[in-house]
């Protein structure tokens, strides 16, 4: 999944995105509050300046 889809996603309600993969995507600025990533692929991530309150990384690769 592309950072397009997950923040079109995550406008339109959705929160659930336990086991997505994002590698190297790159979020800068916006919010992804109360999110679920349990198990979430964020490998070479680039996470600058998002609202991260109450989001689950359980298990989540944030290598």
């Amino acid at each position: 999944m592309d950072a397009s889809e997950l923040l079109k996603r995550y406008a339109e309600g959705e929160r659930d995105f336990s086991e997505v993969v994002l590698e190297r995507v790159k979020l800068f600025g916006t919010s992804v509050i109360g999110a679920n990533l349990n198990q979430a692929n964020l490998n070479r991530a680039t996470l600058i300046g998002i609202g991260l309150a109450k989001t689950i990384f359980r298990g989540a690769n944030l290598s």
